[in-house]
C-alpha cells in the first residue's frame, strides 16, 4: 500500500499543472452545494455537536489513525480543488491525517467515511429521521464518485 504522504504529494503536484475542464468545475461546484447541505442537515439534528463531544471529551472512535489510507490520489485531488490545503502532519498520534481541530479537514470524503454513524447516534435516532441526511450524503457520494472517475485519468 502506498504511503499517504505519497499520495497527497501526487495529488498536489497534479493540482498544480491541472488545467480544470468546465465540466468539472461545474461539478466540483454541485459537490460544494451538496456538502453544505448535508451539513446543514447535520447541524440541524444536532450530530455536528454530537461528534465534536465525542472527539473531545469522550476519546472518539471513528476517527482513528488509518482510516486516511483508505483515501486515493483522486480523492485527495478532488479536495484540493475544492480549496482544501492538504496537511502531512497528524494532530494526534491516535487519529487520522485528517482530523483537525474543528473535524475533518477535508470536503470529499471516502464512502466509509460519509457513512459511518455509531451506535450512539443509531440508538438515539430513528431511521425516519435520518432519512434526509442519508439522502443528502447520497447526493454528496454520487457526485464525489462521478467526478473522482473524470480525475483518474490524471494519475495514470
Amino acid at each position: 500500500m502506498e504511503d499517504i504522504s505519497q499520495k497527497i504529494l501526487k495529488a498536489k503536484g497534479v493540482y498544480r499543472s491541472l488545467e480544470l475542464p468546465p465540466e468539472v468545475k461545474e461539478a466540483s461546484t454541485e459537490l460544494s452545494k451538496a456538502i453544505g447541505r448535508k451539513a446543514e442537515i447535520l447541524r440541524a439534528l444536532g450530530l455536528s455537536e454530537i461528534c465534536k463531544r465525542c472527539d473531545t471529551e469522550e476519546g472518539g472512535s471513528c476517527c482513528g489513525r488509518g482510516i486516511e489510507n483508505y483515501y486515493d490520489e483522486p480523492l485527495l485531488l478532488l479536495n484540493c480543488i475544492l480549496g482544501v490545503s492538504l496537511h502531512v502532519k497528524r494532530r494526534d498520534k491516535d487519529s487520522c491525517l485528517f482530523l483537525g481541530t474543528q473535524g475533518c479537514i477535508l470536503m470529499a470524503r471516502h464512502t466509509l467515511c460519509v457513512n459511518y454513524l455509531c451506535e450512539k447516534i443509531l440508538n438515539r435516532f430513528s431511521p425516519y429521521s435520518l432519512m434526509e441526511l442519508k439522502e443528502a450524503e447520497g447526493r454528496e457520494l454520487e457526485y464525489t464518485f462521478r467526478l473522482c472517475e473524470r480525475l483518474r485519468r490524471y494519475f495514470q
